[in-house]
């Protein structure tokens, strides 16, 4: 599945996650042209990812084989 066309189908424009150093890194996703360049300003390779887009904040969880991380979406 291609993550980057899901999410803009679902008329998302920005994700941004909080970094090692806990400071929030902000990409806007009209401007990423393929699923590589959202995973590499993802910083993890997914190999399960859970999506909640009807939160009040709406967010995925992406689980690689040692660490999660949570990534904040915007409409």
């Amino acid at each position: 599945m291609e993550l980057l066309n899901r999410l803009k189908e679902e008329n998302f424009t920005r994700i941004s996650f909080h970094d090692e150093y806990n400071i929030v890194q902000f990409s806007n996703l009209l401007e990423l042209t393929s699923n590589e360049e959202l995973l590499s300003f993802m910083e993890i390779t997914p190999v399960r990812l859970e999506y909640y887009p009807f939160e009040i904040k709406p967010h995925i969880i992406c689980y690689d084989e040692l660490r999660s991380k949570k990534f904040f979406l915007f409409r």
